[in-house]
């Protein structure tokens, strides 16, 4: 009985002792899961932060474009329209040179009716190759 009585006591410390080594197995397994998650978390809020600066740099950047665009459309609307008044002044000065010569009257209507002309296709070319008038933002 004594013995049984000794026999019982071993295994329950054994029992024990198999416990606290698995309490302790799992602690430490939960621990470096924690510092896992600890890393993770640190991680997801570079990221965040990253995303966030990235995404201001891109507004920015389309900001930057749109602006761009629209002085690339003033300055190209600026070249038409000193082309057109380069056209007239070209055409006025044919006119005036030869309003001395009485057989070109005649002419003179023909150049007024044709700046016209020119007028109105420079703006039909215009539309066609800027179609895209309206700004971009």
């Amino acid at each position: 009985m004594v013995f049984s009585a000794e026999q019982d006591k071993k295994v329950v410390l054994q029992q024990q002792t198999q416990l606290q080594k698995e309490k302790n197995q799992n602690q430490m397994e939960l621990h470096a899961k924690l510092e896992k998650l600890e890393i993770l978390e640190k991680e997801c809020f570079k990221l965040t932060t990253t995303q966030k600066t990235a995404e201001v740099k891109i507004k920015q950047l389309e900001e930057k474009l749109c602006e761009e665009e629209h002085q690339r459309k003033l300055i190209q609307d600026k070249a038409a329209q000193l082309q057109t008044g380069l056209e007239i002044n070209r055409i006025l000065m044919s006119s005036v040179s030869s309003q001395n010569e009485p057989k070109r009257k005649n002419r003179k209507k023909k150049t007024v009716k044709t700046l016209i002309h020119m007028i109105s296709l420079e703006k039909m070319w215009r539309e066609l190759f800027y179609p895209f008038s309206v700004f971009c933002c």
